[in-house]
């Protein structure tokens, strides 16, 4: 078992960068990767893609990880999201990841945010 708070804060800290070839480390080649109500992305080169897509319209992106709590090959983490839009729209809303792990990497991730002011 990996130590999850710290796991969890450099898996942040890769995402904050919006360089999504940074995540790559923290997952399984066949990793699923579920944002919201998005369909799934299979793999990690669909999971970049779509990383790549969401973030495209963005000129920043920061989570500040609260609670992290672990059960065996399972990660919670609750963390306030900062989104900045390009237009300079800013939008903090609570999240919640949820990851199973194989071998200490992310095999499945799933996102449960409501961010939908970012496209209002």
């Amino acid at each position: 078992m990996v130590d999850c708070d710290t796991f969890a804060r450099e898996v942040f800290s890769a995402v904050d960068t919006m360089d999504f070839s940074r995540l790559r480390p923290f997952l399984t080649e066949d990793c699923v990767f579920r944002f919201a109500n998005m369909p799934a992305a299979h793999g990690c080169d669909a999971f970049e893609a779509g990383a790549n897509q969401f973030t495209s319209f963005l000129s920043s992106l920061r989570h500040d990880v609260g609670l992290v709590i672990a059960s065996d090959n399972d990660v919670a983490s609750k963390a306030t999201v900062h989104y900045e839009r390009k237009d300079g729209f800013k939008l903090s809303c609570p999240a919640c990841s949820v990851w199973r792990l194989r071998d200490g990497k992310i095999w499945e991730y799933d996102v449960f945010v409501d961010n939908s002011q970012l496209f209002s």
